[in-house]
Parts: C-alpha cells; sequence; structure tokens
C-alpha cells in the first residue's frame, strides 16, 4: 500500500500540490485442508485485488475531485470434493466532485461503479457415476449517480 502527496511520492515539479495518490494491491492465499486442490481457497477468496485512487484540491477554489479504480481477477474455488465455484472478473471505478461553500455548507455528486463489468459466476456439482449438474448466473451492474447537500447548524 502506498499513499501520499503526488510531490511527495513521484517528484516535486511534476504534479500539482494538491494532488494525492493511492494504490494497493492485496494477495491473498489460503488453502483448506480436507478439500483437494486446485483452488481449495476459503470461500470467496479472490487471488488478488488492487485499487487506485487520487484526490485532488485546486488551490484558490473551493473545488475538490477524486476517484477510485479497483479490480479483481477471476478466479476459482473447489468449495467441496465435488462443487466447484467459478467468479468472473470485477471492476469498479468511482468518482466524485466536492464544492465547499462554507464550513457549514458542501454540495458532493459522485458516481459509483461508472464502469462495470457484467457479473458471471458459475457453480459445477459432480455426483458420482459423473453426472454433472451447472448453473450460471449473470448479472448486468448499473452505475449509480448521487449529489448530497450538506448543511452544519
Amino acid at each position: 500500500e502506498a499513499k501520499g502527496k503526488a510531490t511527495d511520492l513521484l517528484g516535486a515539479g511534476t504534479f500539482p500540490a494538491g494532488l494525492s495518490l493511492r494504490a494497493s494491491l492485496s494477495v491473498y492465499r489460503s488453502a483448506v485442508e480436507g478439500i483437494p486442490g486446485p483452488d481449495n481457497r476459503l470461500e470467496g477468496q479472490q487471488p488478488w485485488s488492487a485499487n487506485l485512487g487520487f484526490d485532488h484540491s485546486f488551490a484558490g477554489t473551493p473545488l475538490s475531485v477524486g476517484g477510485n479504480a479497483s479490480r479483481t481477477p477471476p478466479y476459482a474455488v473447489q468449495q467441496t470434493v465435488s462443487q466447484r465455484l467459478e467468479q468472473g472478473p470485477a471492476r469498479s471505478i468511482d468518482a466524485y466532485a466536492m464544492w465547499t461553500f462554507s464550513r457549514e455548507a458542501v454540495l458532493r455528486v459522485s458516481v459509483n461503479n461508472a464502469w462495470p463489468l457484467k457479473g458471471v459466476s458459475q457453480t459445477r456439482f459432480v455426483e458420482s457415476g459423473g453426472f454433472v449438474q451447472s448453473s450460471l448466473t449473470r448479472s448486468q451492474p448499473h452505475a449509480s449517480f448521487n449529489a448530497g447537500l450538506t448543511l452544519r447548524f
């Protein structure tokens, strides 16, 4: 994980003074005893996830903007000796703009999940004798837009 002012992380003069950056990479490794591998990891545990984000305050103005992008790869989990789950990739892109009128009044506009991937997962169950049952689930996530005005009294 890394986060800080862009000028501290990447060099002064290269980026505006009000820009903050953040990045993280998480790697997950597990093995469930009693379930044959490969992919005998904990339920729902992807092999890795990555996040990148930024926040920027424009000097001399009441405007701030920011965003975040995250990604997980497709992966499989051997849930039992005879059942396997395959999960498709996922990503999320969020962004916001904030206008500070005063310490007491702030307007924030945001979009979440701006460029979603179609969700796909498949579960396979192999019964004794080789009979296979399979279910496929597809979903189409949508972006959400929000606007909020915070007034402090």
